[in-house]
Protein backbone atom coordinates (compact mmCIF):
# COMPACT_ATOMS: atom_id res chain seq x y z
CA UNK A 1 0.00 0.00 0.00
CA UNK A 2 1.34 3.24 -1.24
CA UNK A 3 1.37 6.72 1.10
CA UNK A 4 -1.38 7.79 -1.12
CA UNK A 5 -3.69 5.39 -0.50
CA UNK A 6 -3.51 4.91 2.92
CA UNK A 7 -3.70 8.70 3.66
CA UNK A 8 -7.34 8.22 1.23
CA UNK A 9 -8.13 5.38 3.68
CA UNK A 10 -7.44 7.17 7.11
CA UNK A 11 -9.85 10.24 5.97
CA UNK A 12 -12.93 8.31 5.00
CA UNK A 13 -12.15 6.51 8.53
CA UNK A 14 -12.31 9.48 10.15
CA UNK A 15 -14.89 11.27 8.17
CA UNK A 16 -17.22 7.87 9.09
CA UNK A 17 -16.49 8.59 12.77
CA UNK A 18 -17.13 12.19 12.80
CA UNK A 19 -20.70 11.48 10.96
CA UNK A 20 -21.32 8.69 13.40
CA UNK A 21 -20.06 11.34 16.24
CA UNK A 22 -22.76 13.72 14.92
CA UNK A 23 -25.64 11.40 14.31
CA UNK A 24 -25.32 10.45 17.72
CA UNK A 25 -24.56 14.07 19.66
CA UNK A 26 -27.80 15.33 17.51
CA UNK A 27 -30.07 12.88 17.47
CA UNK A 28 -33.33 13.77 19.13
CA UNK A 29 -33.62 12.26 22.89
CA UNK A 30 -36.22 9.50 23.66
CA UNK A 31 -38.58 10.68 26.37
CA UNK A 32 -39.80 8.14 28.49
CA UNK A 33 -43.54 7.96 29.64
CA UNK A 34 -45.13 9.43 32.02
CA UNK A 35 -46.69 6.35 34.10
CA UNK A 36 -48.80 6.82 37.27
CA UNK A 37 -47.64 4.52 39.31
CA UNK A 38 -46.71 7.80 42.19
CA UNK A 39 -49.24 9.43 43.52
CA UNK A 40 -49.59 13.45 43.04
CA UNK A 41 -47.73 15.24 45.84
CA UNK A 42 -49.92 17.26 47.82
CA UNK A 43 -47.96 19.78 50.06
CA UNK A 44 -49.36 20.84 53.46
CA UNK A 45 -52.12 18.55 53.85
CA UNK A 46 -50.40 17.08 56.69
CA UNK A 47 -48.47 17.30 59.49
CA UNK A 48 -46.02 14.48 60.73
CA UNK A 49 -45.20 16.37 64.00
CA UNK A 50 -48.70 16.60 65.29
CA UNK A 51 -48.57 13.12 66.32
CA UNK A 52 -45.01 13.08 67.40
CA UNK A 53 -44.75 11.26 71.35
CA UNK A 54 -44.06 13.93 73.92
CA UNK A 55 -40.14 12.13 74.40
CA UNK A 56 -38.29 15.33 76.77
CA UNK A 57 -37.44 15.11 80.07
CA UNK A 58 -37.42 18.63 81.14
CA UNK A 59 -41.17 19.10 80.80
CA UNK A 60 -42.30 16.18 83.45
CA UNK A 61 -39.01 17.58 85.81
CA UNK A 62 -38.45 20.77 87.78
CA UNK A 63 -35.52 20.21 90.46
CA UNK A 64 -36.56 23.27 91.65
CA UNK A 65 -40.35 22.18 92.66
CA UNK A 66 -39.37 22.64 96.57
CA UNK A 67 -37.98 25.62 96.44
CA UNK A 68 -39.34 29.02 98.44
CA UNK A 69 -38.15 30.99 95.25
CA UNK A 70 -37.50 29.62 91.74
CA UNK A 71 -34.44 31.72 89.93
CA UNK A 72 -35.57 30.90 86.92
CA UNK A 73 -39.04 32.79 87.42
Amino acid sequence: MDKKSLLILAAALVLVLVVAGAWYFFRTPETPPETAATPPVQYGTENPLEKAPDVSPTAKTNPFTKVKTNPFE
